[in-house]
């Protein structure tokens, strides 16, 4: 049972090819979402979906040195 919403990203030490026409995959997102989120799941994917195939974003995401970068941009570019 999921007690909380919460994103996890993993940087892969070694990038992954995944066949894309984007390259190979280097960053891993995980969205854990609880039972009482109703459709919140769907909003918070499509916000996120929308936001990787932003170049700008993309970029920002791979420059981020720590968790709490991850998070300020996070929280900046998507709505909760």
């Amino acid at each position: 049972m999921i007690r909380h919403s919460s994103i996890s990203i993993a940087r892969l030490a070694k990038p992954i090819d995944w066949q894309s026409e984007m390259g190979e995959v280097e960053l891993v997102i995980m969205l854990t979402l609880g039972a009482n989120e109703g459709m919140n799941h769907v909003k918070v994917f499509s916000q996120l979906a929308r936001k990787l195939v932003n170049k700008n974003f993309r970029q920002s995401l791979f420059a981020a040195q720590d968790a709490q970068s991850i998070l300020t941009l996070l929280e900046t570019e998507l709505t909760f």
